[in-house]
């Protein structure tokens, strides 16, 4: 009877905490997603890529290790001579949510495909805040070689 009773409260405590955690039909807000941890790594893409043609880049970006809390919402790209703009997204939940402090990466994927030969810039748009600091609108570059 005591294990039953351990085991119930458990189970009991363990529901309790996924009820804060929030889920996908809770109304959620799209905002730029963090960026402001390892910018040296923010970047997975191809050193050189043929004009014309979509290649894939990978963009990581960083959040509480609670997915309710920090749900990748996709990138958009647009493109402003030879550079492409890369904007991450994250859904966070609105209202009363508790989230875990941990820090967890979350790579999301982009295609892109640039026009004209030459140097080009794979900027990566979102959020960065440093201690105590507000959050501020933030980007990490990379450079690309577009071949004829």
């Amino acid at each position: 009877m005591r294990i039953t009773n351990i085991v119930a409260i458990v189970v009991s405590l363990c529901a309790a905490s996924l009820v804060g955690c929030g889920s996908a039909t809770e109304p959620a807000l799209r905002q730029l997603a963090w960026i402001g941890y390892q910018p040296n790594q923010a970047i997975v893409a191809p050193d050189t890529v043929r004009v014309g043609q979509p290649f894939d880049l990978t963009v990581t970006t960083w959040g509480s290790g609670s997915r309710a809390c920090n749900d990748p919402d996709g990138t958009t790209v647009a493109y402003v001579g030879s550079v492409a703009r890369v904007t991450a997204f994250v859904r966070v939940p609105l209202g009363d949510v508790t989230c875990t402090r941990d820090l967890r990466s979350y790579p999301q994927r982009a295609v892109v495909r640039l026009s004209s030969p030459g140097v080009a810039v794979i900027r990566l748009i979102g959020a960065k805040s440093s201690r105590g600091m507000p959050v501020v609108v933030d980007s990490v570059e990379r450079v690309v070689v577009v071949v004829p």
